[in-house]
């Protein structure tokens, strides 16, 4: 190897970003879990009116008890129905979600973000990307801790 590439190599090392990418899982549901109080252990799913099982439209979206029965996002709400009754049928909770809510809280999440990072860039409500590398001086081990 010679010294130019040497030097090319370190360049490409130096160069190297340090990017954390933050996409909020099941965001909506949450914010519908902390702004109502419904227990989390109850399925939520958030999305058109099912009509009891006669609905026709589509799952937003749900939290984790609401996927161990089977429901996902874009699923027809008559069959997130079937697999999870709504009350007083079953254990399930529907609601329409709250847009607004969801942005405020988006807008809350975000700046925390951006507090911790020398570059930001929001993708969408609940996802953002965060360059990282000057604040942790191009050490891999404290972004690991700051993404923790």
């Amino acid at each position: 190897m010679n010294f130019k590439h040497c030097r090319q190599v370190y360049r490409c090392v130096r160069e190297e970003r340090i990017i954390i990418h933050c996409d909020l899982d099941a965001f909506f549901a949450s914010v519908e879990i902390l702004h109502h109080g419904f227990p989390e252990d109850e399925p939520l799913i958030i999305g058109s009116d099912p009509m009891q099982g006669r609905g026709r439209g589509i799952v937003s979206t749900c939290n984790y008890a609401a996927r161990e029965y089977g429901v996902r996002s874009a699923m027809p709400i008559s069959e997130a129905w079937r697999r999870c009754p709504g009350h007083p049928f079953g254990p399930a909770r529907f609601i329409r979600g709250t847009r607004s809510l969801y942005s405020m809280a988006s807008r809350r999440v975000m700046r925390i973000l951006r507090q911790d990072s020398d570059k930001f860039e929001q993708a969408s409500i609940d996802e953002a990307y965060l360059d990282v590398t000057e604040i942790v001086k191009h050490d891999w081990d404290v972004a690991m801790a700051l993404a923790r």
